[in-house]
């Protein structure tokens, strides 16, 4: 967590939150600037969450 706080303080844009600090610069980003080694079950993958409730429902 510590971790995580000191990249968002040392490279965030004054007053950002940490969700649109990843969202701006990139998941992938994040995790390579945390140390974090990229193994296949930690990739990132684009995921559409572009449907209702219903398909919502049968997707889980």
């Amino acid at each position: 967590m510590r971790k995580i706080i000191d990249v968002w303080r040392r490279e965030a844009k004054p007053g950002e939150r940490l969700g649109d600090f990843i969202d701006r610069i990139g998941i992938d980003e994040f995790m390579s600037m945390l140390g974090v080694p990229r193994t296949r079950h930690n990739r990132c993958e684009e995921i559409s969450w572009n449907f209702g409730v219903r398909q919502f429902i049968t997707y889980m």
